[in-house]
């Protein structure tokens, strides 16, 4: 099952996070700029995406749900993105491995 992990500045782990965030830029360019969306791994392994409530006034002026999928599909296809430790988004510091998955 996927699980996030910390890294450190020579992309070592460090520990396992609970969650991770995703710079809504890599989503939507300019009209999720600035945003952080929040991303779990569900107990069956699935991504989860929302958003944090600081920007809730925000994407409900959007269409939150069209963008949530984007996330979701951006995370499956792409699970060794960018993904950061909090929500300032100052630098990619999480990395997302399934150990189940041997090279």
């Amino acid at each position: 099952m996927r699980q996030f992990w910390k890294t450190d500045d020579d992309g070592a782990l460090i520990e396992q996070v609970e969650c991770a965030y995703l710079d809504g830029y890599a989503i939507g360019d300019r009209v999720l700029e600035g945003v952080a969306i929040k991303v779990t791994v569900t107990p069956r392994g699935k991504f989860k995406c929302e958003w944090l409530a600081c920007d809730q006034d925000y994407v409900q002026t959007l269409n939150a749900s069209y963008w949530l999928k984007l996330a979701r599909e951006s995370c499956i296809e792409d699970d060794d993105g960018e993904f950061y430790s909090d929500a300032s988004l100052d630098e990619p510091d999480v990395v997302c491995i399934d150990p189940a998955v041997t090279d």
